[in-house]
C-alpha cells in the first residue's frame, strides 16, 4: 500500500541510492574506458578492401600495415632507427598536425597508445619514444602527419637524446624516393605505381649501418606485428 502524500517515509532508500549512483556510474566508466584503451579486436583490418594506404606522396602497401582504426594505421618503418621502430599515421593525407580534426586526433593518439602498448610488451622494452616530426624544420621528411613509437632499452644510445639525432637524420622520404629508383626495383620489389613503405628491425644504430629492407623482409615483419595484435585481440587481460 502506497503511503498518502505527506506522510512520512524513511529517507534511506533514497539516501543510499543517491550514494551509491555517483559510485557506480564512476566504476562504469571506469570500465567502459578500460576495455576501449585495451580492445584490440576493432583493429585487425579483416574488413579492409584496400590494396594501398597514401603517405604523402607514396603509398603504403596492406602488406606493411598491421593495425587499422577509422581513422588512423600503424605500419612497419623502410629504416628504422631502434627494433621496433613503427610509424602511425592518419589515414587522410594531413601536412601539419594542426590540420587534423578533432576526430582524427583522438583516434590517432589512441592508436599511438595502443600500438606503444603493443610493441613495448611485444620488444619487452623498459621504455617507449614517441615523437612527431611537425614541419620540415622539424625534421619532416614526408609531408604527412606521423607519430614514430620506438620501444627503448637502457643503453640503446650511449646518450639517451642522441635518438632526435637519430630522427633527424633517418630521412624517410629520401629512403623512399631511393627504393623506388630503378637500381633498386629488383632487391626492393616496389613498383612505380606504389612505393610501398615497410620494415624489419634493425640492430642498434651506433653498431651497423641501417639499410633499406626489402618487400618481403618488410612484409614478413609486418605479419608478425598483426599476430600480436591477433593475440592481443583473443587475450586483452594480458594489456590489464
Amino acid at each position: 500500500m502506497l503511503p498518502a502524500f505527506g506522510s512520512a517515509v524513511s529517507p534511506m532508500p533514497l539516501f543510499v541510492a543517491l550514494r551509491a549512483s555517483p559510485i557506480a556510474q564512476r566504476q562504469s566508466r571506469l570500465f567502459t574506458r578500460t576495455m576501449a584503451r585495451h580492445s584490440f579486436r576493432e583493429h585487425l583490418g579483416t574488413s579492409e578492401m584496400a590494396d594501398s594506404y597514401p603517405f604523402g606522396d607514396f603509398r603504403i602497401a596492406k602488406e606493411n600495415v598491421f593495425f587499422w582504426s577509422p581513422r588512423s594505421i600503424a605500419f612497419v618503418n623502410l629504416k628504422p632507427i631502434l627494433s621496433g621502430h613503427v610509424l602511425v599515421t592518419p589515414r587522410a593525407v594531413k601536412k601539419r598536425f594542426r590540420d587534423l580534426d578533432a576526430d582524427e586526433v583522438a583516434d590517432l593518439w589512441q592508436s599511438v597508445q595502443k600500438v606503444a602498448m603493443l610493441m613495448e610488451r611485444h620488444h619487452g622494452a623498459e621504455a617507449m619514444t614517441m615523437a612527431i616530426q611537425d614541419g620540415e624544420a622539424a625534421g619532416m621528411t614526408v609531408a604527412h602527419c606521423h607519430v614514430h613509437i620506438i620501444p627503448r632499452h637502457r643503453g640503446d644510445f650511449s646518450k639517451n637524446d642522441e635518438i632526435y639525432d637519430a630522427l633527424d637524420n633517418a630521412n624517410i622520404g629520401q629512403a623512399a624516393r631511393e627504393a623506388q629508383s630503378p637500381s633498386s626495383q629488383s632487391s626492393t620489389q616496389m613498383s612505380q605505381q606504389h612505393h610501398h613503405h615497410g620494415v624489419a628491425p634493425d640492430p642498434q644504430p651506433e653498431q651497423q649501418t641501417r639499410r633499406t629492407r626489402t618487400r618481403e623482409e618488410m612484409a614478413a615483419e609486418a605479419a608478425e606485428l598483426r599476430e600480436v595484435v591477433r593475440r592481443a585481440a583473443e587475450h586483452p587481460e594480458a594489456f590489464g
